[in-house]
């Protein structure tokens, strides 16, 4: 979320989902995190139960080495898996992203997710949310 799309918006720990060596690149977390008198939990593989099975084909590279690639997630799958948790706060930042992606409807969000997620049914906060969305499109007189 910071790394794409807003510097303000920062949190105590880096969301990562590991491809490939998990033993060696905890081991490196774990190093860097004594070297650095940081917490051993600023990389977070929590998140990672919210992946998507479908692959980013928008992800962007951030960063690339013979050992390392580091992508960022694109909008729509930050918006999609934000949905799957659907937290005041992830609401916050769908919000924000879709604005900087220009989408104003609650229905081209429902379409992001089911396109992200084909066949997962939108958790209930996240209907709640989109219901409310639509109220707001209905008074405001937008799509």
């Amino acid at each position: 979320m910071s790394l794409s799309f807003d510097r303000s918006r920062v949190s105590g720990d880096i969301d990562v989902h590991v491809r490939e060596d998990h033993g060696a690149v905890q081991q490196a977390i774990l190093k860097i995190a004594r070297e650095r008198e940081w917490p051993t939990t600023w990389m977070n593989e929590q998140g990672t139960q919210k992946l998507p099975q479908t692959s980013d084909q928008r992800a962007r590279v951030l960063y690339q080495s013979a050992h390392l690639v580091v992508t960022g997630a694109s909008a729509e799958h930050i918006i999609a898996m934000k949905m799957r948790v659907g937290r005041d706060i992830d609401w916050e930042d769908i919000e924000r992203v879709a604005k900087h992606r220009g989408i104003e409807s609650a229905s081209e969000l429902e379409r992001i997710h089911d396109e992200v997620f084909p066949g997962e049914a939108l958790p209930g906060r996240s209907r709640i949310r989109l219901r409310e969305w639509r109220s707001r499109e209905a008074r405001d007189g937008t799509r």
